[in-house]
């Protein structure tokens, strides 16, 4: 299959650019009549996760809406492989079993956690696999230089400022608490509002560690001490939503702001009606949020009878940069498109991609794989324990 006419370059909106000495790969026809390629989505599957079915969903919905024009142009079928994570760090030898033993796999979408994204970047970088995160935060995901990992959601760096400032701005803080679950991500969000608070000269009355409920009592006792205008928690739903639980048995009505890790209907479930009022940060907004997503919307709607969310959202962009990444590579390494491009050259594709035409707008990557310019909200739980943005903010990374 010879090299296509330009107007498809322009379609798949490709530039030019790769690595001239990558291997292309070699991979089966899955008795498809063509190569098959495999993309994984790996994440919490077996705990009903409700953030990681969205992002299953979403991503299956991209690649069958590019499986036509892939198949015709390029000769490849694609299809995707859900892996189950447990939700669990010592689950990662399993998962990249599994991974290892698919010859067709070229890109994993990652609905895991940070910690849990990490372990599978650093294993997969060894056969350059790329990993797109719709989802992971931690700063140590792209302060480590992986090749082979790019992200679609902020770091906690850029999320903490922007929290910092809302608490300063909107609730007039000038004493805060800081709480981290003691997670990669928990510690990289709460260290960064410590940091930005303390350089505005807002004081951190204390800063503790959280990982479980056995550690509430005395956090509670020093709570009432210390009278702060607001608690900052950094950190998951888990221990986010019981913490607030026992804040507001303990009768202390101090406003509560998070981060992403409360972005789930987990977080409200766990906390009941204590959530009603709290505040937090996320990296994911309501779908009227993004100017560009009505056609996924709609899409979306139409194929799982369901309401997409946020996270959908960020993981069907996620899906379709994996894809046009491979296509790009393709484009640019070889004459004959029916080849597959080898690793090096498909993470190359990725990270030099320059997208205008997804759901939340323009993508590019920087050097270190994180999105450049990014989009944080902050949102309000009401009476009926749904959250309500009241405010977007833009941010460069």
């Amino acid at each position: 299959m010879k090299k296509i006419a330009l107007s498809v370059m322009l379609v798949l909106g490709l530039a030019t650019a790769a690595n001239s000495t990558d291997k292309m790969s070699q991979v089966d026809d899955g008795g498809n009549g063509g190569k098959t390629l495999h993309i994984a989505v790996v994440g919490p599957y077996s705990k009903n996760d409700p953030v990681a079915e969205q992002i299953r969903m979403a991503t299956e919905l991209a690649l069958e809406e590019a499986k036509e024009y892939i198949s015709v142009h390029f000769g490849w079928h694609l299809d995707t492989v859900t892996i189950d994570d447990e939700d669990n760090i010592g689950s990662v030898g399993k998962v990249m079993r599994q991974l290892n033993n698919d010859p067709r796999l070229v890109g994993v979408i990652s609905a895991s956690d940070s910690d849990i994204t990490m372990a599978l970047v650093e294993q997969l970088s060894k056969e350059k696999i790329p990993v797109i995160s719709p989802t992971a935060t931690a700063n140590k995901l792209t302060d480590r230089g992986f090749l082979n990992f790019n992200r679609l959601t902020p770091r906690e760096s850029t999320q903490g400022v922007a929290v910092s400032d809302f608490m300063q701005k909107s609730l007039s803080v000038k004493k805060v608490y800081v709480i981290s679950d003691k997670t990669s991500s928990g510690d990289d969000l709460a260290n960064a509002v410590r940091n930005h608070l303390t350089q505005d000269k807002v004081d951190v009355v204390s800063f503790d560690g959280v990982p479980d409920k056995t550690f509430f009592a005395p956090t509670l006792i020093k709570i009432k001490n210390y009278k702060p205008d607001a608690i900052f928690f950094g950190g998951g739903a888990e221990v986010g939503g019981e913490l607030l639980k026992a804040i507001r048995d303990a009768d202390i009505n101090t406003p509560f702001v998070g981060g992403a890790g409360l972005d789930t209907p987990v977080f409200t479930k766990l906390a009941g009606k204590a959530a009603v009022g709290s505040y937090f940060s996320t990296v994911v907004g309501p779908i009227e949020g993004y100017a560009y997503a009505d056609d996924f919307i709609k899409n979306f709607k139409r194929t799982y009878k369901k309401e997409p969310t946020g996270w959908a959202i960020l993981a069907y962009d996620s899906a379709k940069v994996m894809i046009k990444g491979i296509a790009k590579a393709a484009v640019t390494r070889d004459t004959d498109l029916g080849k597959i491009p080898g690793p090096n050259a498909i993470m190359d594709g990725i990270r030099s991609l320059s997208a205008q035409d997804l759901a939340t707008g323009d993508v590019r990557f920087n050097k270190n794989g994180d999105r450049s310019g990014t989009t944080l909200f902050i949102m309000k739980v009401g009476n009926n324990l749904d959250a309500t943005m009241i405010r977007k903010i833009g941010a460069e990374q």
